[in-house]
């Protein structure tokens, strides 16, 4: 069901595979560092991608993101 939702929500924000990707790994509590290596990428790229997804979601911070979720029924 989660990946259901999430991928709903995802889709209506525009955000991209690799952005959904970034997001499920920082909801379970990644930290960017071990985001990047699960990516196989840098910390500065996993920094971008959560740049870019919180602006598509309109939060500041991951606090406000799954805060979001949780208001769409994701989390």
């Amino acid at each position: 069901v989660f990946p259901d939702k999430l991928a709903l929500v995802c889709e209506r924000y525009g955000l991209t595979p690799r952005e959904v990707e970034v997001l499920t790994e920082t909801i379970h509590g990644y930290s960017m560092e071990n985001i990047g290596k699960k990516l196989f990428v840098s910390r500065e790229t996993v920094k971008k991608h959560l740049g870019n997804i919180y602006a598509k979601l309109g939060v500041h911070s991951k606090m406000q993101a799954v805060a979001l979720l949780r208001e769409e029924g994701v989390l």
